[in-house]
């Protein structure tokens, strides 16, 4: 009982005598622990969207966002991103935070990478000092939809 967990936040120090953590590989540990946090939040998120679904208002009065294409919600769940655990448990939860974020790059579209959107609306929504690029674009017909959740501007 070489350890006090009130003060130190642990429940078993990593000196402790059952455990030999040396002979273990931590890289190894936690790269395995990413991937099933990775694929938990994934399946979680997943569950909780469709197509069709309101995100939530625009922050500068453009409109409501939406979840306008299952491609849309694959293409979230899967662009890169350093943080996907927290990428993909904000994508359920944007409603309540889509108001905090802001607007900071506006890009038409000159019809090379689509035929179906006219701009690309690029928002910058910061979490516990973690960054969140919401790429988000209006359809021809007026409609805006979410595209990715990324960590850096990419158009």
């Amino acid at each position: 009982m070489n350890n006090n967990a009130g003060k130190t936040g642990l429940l078993v120090a990593e000196d402790h005598p059952y455990f030999n953590l040396n002979d273990l590989d931590r890289d190894k540990i936690y790269e395995q622990v990413e991937k099933l946090h990775f694929r938990i939040t994934k399946e979680n998120a997943t569950v909780k969207i469709k197509v069709g679904d309101a995100v939530g208002k625009l922050p500068d009065s453009r409109g409501e966002l939406y979840i306008l294409r299952n491609k849309d919600i694959r293409h979230v769940l899967s662009t890169n991103h350093k943080n996907r655990p927290a990428r993909n448990n904000l994508f359920p939860n944007l409603k309540y935070l889509l108001s905090e974020s802001k607007l900071i790059m506006i890009v038409a579209d000159d019809g090379k990478h689509s035929t179906w959107t006219k701009v690309w609306y690029y928002y910058l929504l910061t979490i516990n000092d973690e960054d969140f690029f919401l790429n988000v674009y209006e359809t021809l017909d007026g409609k805006y939809g979410i595209f990715s959740i990324t960590d850096k501007i990419r158009n």
